[in-house]
């Protein structure tokens, strides 16, 4: 849509024809489309965690182990009256896919920061759900891209691949 703070108020006639065929106005959002494939992969990997406390979202880091937020799920306690929903999603014709659900492994591994408010679960009877998040390495600066995908509020998984930006590193 037009607006005058983009600067796009009066783009009709300013141009000739041949400037108008293809023009980005503002910030170049083009990506190439190999990126789409990568978060649908990626997405296999998060699920939406429903704890006595609250609905969160966690992600996979390997075969049986969940990583989510120390503020999701604070204690051992917590995390075996939790249920963890793999696939809580829509499918390619916007029905909800089947979802399967699992608990935590009575004496699995444990281990939770409060401080970097991050919790490691291990969970039982994993489905085969792809490949684990890989955690890299890598600083990250203010003003760099994300990509999120989550069950905000608990909802069906979603994606924001745009405008999210590193407020702090």
């Amino acid at each position: 849509p037009a607006s005058s703070n983009r600067g796009i108020n009066h783009w009709k006639g300013m141009d000739n024809t041949a400037d108008i065929k293809e023009k980005i106005i503002g910030e170049n959002t083009l990506r190439d489309i190999y990126i789409l494939n990568l978060a649908l992969e990626a997405s296999k990997a998060v699920v939406r965690i429903d704890t006595s406390e609250g609905l969160g979202t966690g992600f996979m880091v390997a075969p049986d182990l969940l990583m989510t937020n120390n503020h999701v799920i604070k204690t051992q306690e917590v995390a075996q009256k939790s249920d963890f929903s793999f696939n809580y999603q829509l499918d390619i014709n916007g029905k909800e896919c089947p979802t399967q659900i699992i608990g935590a492994l009575a004496d699995g591994a444990f281990y939770t920061n409060e401080e970097l408010d991050f919790t490691i679960v291990t969970l039982k009877d994993v489905p085969n759900f792809g490949n684990s998040l890989i955690l890299k390495s890598k600083l990250k600066q203010r003003d760099d891209r994300v990509a999120i995908i989550q069950h905000p509020g608990g909802h069906l998984k979603k994606i924001s691949i745009q405008n999210n930006f590193v407020a702090y590193a």
